[in-house]
């Protein structure tokens, strides 16, 4: 039990059993568990980050006790989580059939409903349930939304929880973990810190209250460190920790700890290779992102479907650096596994605007936002990248298609103004300038438009000086 001595006596005795489980695991006969233990073991496991290792734990342990009820209820919740909506429908229906109404499965059929965000069949289902002032029944209900993404639905439960059980340790864990999935979080690193209160040593404590810093990177690290205090083998810290490093630059700590995270099995080495490559990417180093992605589909080719993500952003990063064969290499392969995939289609457009071919991009960007036309995010993005690469007449297009979804984004008219001044289209210059805060007099555009026939570097910079003057104020908010 080396490095497990701040545990508390549970964890150290769950330890030791996953310990003896692994054990007889590797040596080819599995151990036999009695139905509870395999149950703690599972949620014990699963709660470290191991989750495939515990769903083959809960598949064993279903062979040994097939009609356990506890277990068949992690199952489900399992099938839920890989969206295997129809395969967890079928489980509950055979347990419908041999347990009957019980309030067990009235809150997993209020999940299936949730997962088909039907919230009032779900809440129907929740209503039908008979001990609604039960500590065990009102935390299934809650993780169930939680988990299906749901959590209004909860409110009603969280309240009873409030209610009949304020200071006991299992509600103020479901309190914290409901603040975390509502985005409140300050009110939830005060749940967790009253937590660590009561045990300073438990790094699933620790680890919550790393979620409920969201992007504080250095407190996020000072977490795991304490977690790792607890459990120096506790390979989701060390995940954690690897990330936050990477977000504040340091890659030398970073890829330290995602190999610590791999040696205690939180991540295996395609992830590592993954979290590097989509880091560097993002981060603006696309030599070292082409790298690691280089590197990743020599080891590890796939056909998944979400593989196509990757290829499409290995081939953003090989097309930023260059290397447009591996780039039209690798988004072919994306397109050849799912070219329907949200992450291939944005990265398919971002390689087209820098391979010189904006109308493909525009089709790609258009085919990405299908399935969510709100998202601006898509638009603002393509804009900046249709701008940096001198195409003034598509990021006036992609504005467009802000404004139809945000009339009041911001500056969205002086944007279009400067697309117009760029493109020298004074008609539709004018247009805009009319639409602006505070519109360009028009001696000034009289002046521009004078100047107008003169070579393209000289014309960018006569508009590189109005455009800064003209987002001046939004520059000075950003440096502040």
């Amino acid at each position: 039990m080396k490095g497990k001595n701040f545990l508390s006596e549970r964890d150290k005795e769950l330890a030791e059993l996953a310990e003896q489980y692994r054990e007889s695991v590797a040596a080819g006969h599995p151990m036999y568990l009695e139905a509870d233990l395999a149950n703690d073991l599972f949620g014990w496991i699963d709660q470290r980050g191991f989750s495939q290792e515990a769903e083959e734990l809960l598949d064993y342990a279903l062979t040994l006790h097939p009609d356990d009820l506890d277990l068949q209820i992690d199952k489900v919740h399992v099938l839920l989580s890989l969206y295997q909506i129809e395969e967890a429908r079928e489980l509950v229906e055979r347990m419908q059939a041999l347990e009957g109404d019980c309030d067990e499965l009235k809150v997993l059929h209020a999940a299936l409903a949730l997962y088909d965000d039907d919230v009032d069949d779900a809440t129907e289902w929740l209503e039908e349930i008979e001990q609604k002032d039960d500590l065990n029944t009102i935390m299934d209900v809650v993780y169930t939304c939680i988990d299906a993404m749901h959590p209004d639905v909860a409110i009603p439960w969280m309240n009873r929880g409030e209610k009949f059980f304020p200071d006991a340790i299992d509600y103020l864990c479901m309190k914290g973990e409901f603040l975390l999935s509502t985005m409140q979080l300050e009110e939830a690193q005060e749940v967790w810190n009253r937590l660590l209160d009561e045990d300073p040593y438990s790094p699933y404590y620790w680890m919550s209250l790393a979620r409920a810093y969201n992007d504080d990177y250095e407190k996020i690290i000072d977490c795991c460190r304490y977690a790792l205090v607890a459990d120096e083998e506790y390979g989701a810290a060390y995940r954690v920790m690897g990330i936050s490093y990477l977000h504040l630059n340091n890659d030398e700590e970073g890829e330290k700890a995602l190999r610590k995270a791999v040696q205690y099995g939180a991540i295996n080495e395609e992830m590592r290779l993954t979290i590097l490559a989509s880091n560097q990417y993002y981060r603006g180093n696309y030599q070292a992102s082409y790298d690691y992605y280089n590197e990743l589909f020599e080891h590890f080719p796939s056909d998944d479907l979400e593989a196509a993500g990757l290829y499409g952003e290995a081939a953003s990063a090989a097309i930023m650096i260059g290397n447009s064969l591996k780039a039209f290499q690798w988004l072919q392969k994306g397109q050849d596994i799912n070219e329907e995939d949200p992450t291939w289609l944005l990265n398919a457009g971002r390689v087209s605007v820098v391979a010189h071919n904006p109308e493909r991009a525009m089709h790609f960007f258009e085919r990405r936002v299908e399935g969510v036309p709100d998202d601006i995010n898509v638009w603002s993005e393509a804009s900046v990248m249709f701008l940096e690469n001198e195409y003034p007449k598509y990021a006036y297009r992609c504005y467009e298609h802000i404004i139809a979804i945000d009339p009041d984004f911001p500056k969205i008219h002086e944007r279009m103004f400067s697309c117009a001044l760029l493109m020298r289209d004074f008609r539709l210059a004018r247009r805009e300038n009319l639409l602006m805060e505070t519109p360009m007099h028009e001696e000034l555009l009289k002046a521009m438009e004078a100047k107008s026939s003169v070579p393209d570097n000289v014309w960018l910079n006569i508009v590189g000086s109005v455009v800064k003057e003209i987002f001046e104020d939004e520059q000075n908010e950003m440096e502040e």
